[in-house]
């Protein structure tokens, strides 16, 4: 009978997942949720020493690498929460709208996904660019995730407005 979780049926996919974060990010640790999802969690320094470090959470979908019917489709297969040193509901409350973020029930997720990829792969939607190749996969996720930790560091210190962080251009 066929596994309800993608990492029990593809376990090449989960393998080759493991040995990338293992090898690029190996301060994230692999864990598991109570609902049988996968996910890293692990810390980012975008700016090095004297910049924020940043706890964040990546969580698989039930049919990762797909994205589900119902979902926009904004964190990929994957999506990218803050853990420390405040959630994203933490910040959000403190300074108002944040750009780029998105809602799944009460919990806001950062946009990971490039939105030109979105329009140009008819009928994909959702995932990250890599090379001439379109992934999701955890390495990548953490690759956008730094470059929006990165801008949002900068909107918060008043280096860059709502807007300038909001353009197109910067996703």
């Amino acid at each position: 009978m066929a596994s309800f979780y993608w990492y029990e049926s593809d376990r090449v996919r989960l393998a080759g997942e493991i040995s990338a974060m293992q090898k690029f990010h190996p301060n994230f640790k692999l864990g598991k949720l109570a609902d049988g999802r996968l996910f890293w969690q692990g810390k980012l320094q975008p700016f090095g020493e004297g910049g924020t470090v940043w706890e964040i959470r990546l969580v698989y979908s039930h049919s990762y690498p797909m994205i589900p019917a119902n979902d926009p489709g904004w964190g990929g297969a994957i999506d990218t929460y803050l853990v420390g040193p405040l959630t994203l509901e933490q910040i959000r409350q403190q300074i108002g709208p944040i750009p780029h973020v998105y809602q799944k029930g009460a919990k806001l997720y950062i946009c990971t996904v490039n939105g030109k990829v979105n329009d140009q792969v008819k009928g994909v939607r959702g995932y990250v660019r890599s090379g001439d190749k379109n992934a999701t996969t955890a390495c990548m996720t953490i690759a956008w995730a730094t470059k929006w930790l990165s801008l949002f560091e900068m909107f918060i210190n008043g280096e860059i407005t709502y807007d300038e962080m909001a353009g197109d251009g910067n996703f």
